[in-house]
């Protein structure tokens, strides 16, 4: 017996590409381009008419801030009409400068990404690098890509679960309430995000070798396979930047309470 197409159940990615944009935005753009670490990801769809969705910023290696955006269409990009659209929204997001909420400074982006949860084939993404060629860089995620890359994200939420029992089992959860660690990791912090000039992103890879430097973390990690102890100050790193960050926006410091 051949099952009716009617009654096969969705792929994923059906499911996704029958959102409408905003749904799609929020609920797969936004959050993943959180997850990579931009800055500032903001969605001002219909706040702005110069074909910019998403408002985000990166910083180079020499503490540069790179702006960028994001137009994000929904279905596929293809054929004269939608690859026109494409590059005259583009073009118009790489001419006119925007004003940063934040630090009420007029900015320009540099970078543009160009979004769908259809399909952008390869005749439509070289007519719009063409188009645009004078003006910046373009990137292009489509449906497939968006959710791979949200996939990855989930198996990383479900990896962090995994090693989160571990830290508990070696008690490292009690260690984040001793005044001697604490003061530990707040000083390595202000020296890396201050005196050196790292992002927080940054000192994220820097902190597996401070936290092995502290004696009571050496000897709670003594017994482990190499692996298992990378695998550890990884997660434990990032859990010390979560509760980090939060102490930063409260009293406008980054480090541990």
């Amino acid at each position: 017996m051949v099952l009716e197409r009617a009654w096969l159940p969705d792929s994923e990615l059906e499911v996704m590409q029958r959102l409408n944009e905003e749904p799609f935005t929020n609920g797969y753009v936004i959050p993943l381009f959180r997850s990579k670490g931009y800055n500032g990801v903001e969605y001002i769809h219909g706040r702005d008419e110069y074909g910019r969705d998403i408002y985000f910023y990166d910083m180079d290696r020499f503490g540069n801030r790179r702006d960028m955006a994001a137009q994000v269409k929904v279905g596929d990009i293809a054929g004269t009409p939608a690859v026109q659209e494409v590059i005259d929204q583009a073009k118009a997001a790489f001419t006119n400068p925007y004003n940063d909420i934040v630090t009420n400074q007029e900015r320009r982006i540099c970078e543009m990404y160009v979004i769908t949860s259809g399909s952008i084939p390869p005749n439509a993404r070289t007519q719009i690098i063409n188009g645009l060629r004078s003006f910046g860089a373009i990137h292009f995620l489509d449906g497939p890509k968006v959710l791979e890359e949200t996939n990855k994200v989930h198996f990383e939420i479900l990896e962090y679960s995994i090693w989160e029992e571990r830290m508990r089992q070696l008690r490292l959860d009690s260690l984040l309430s001793e005044v001697d660690f604490k003061k530990h990791v707040n000083e390595s912090l202000e020296l890396l995000l201050n005196d050196l000039g790292e992002s927080p992103l940054q000192a994220l890879s820097e902190l597996p070798k401070v936290l092995l430097a502290h004696p009571k973390m050496r000897e709670l990690l003594q017994t482990l396979e190499a692996r298992e102890k990378d695998c550890i100050l990884h997660w434990y790193s990032v859990l010390i930047m979560i509760k980090a960050y939060h102490t930063y926006g409260r009293e406008n410091r980054f480090g541990l309470e």
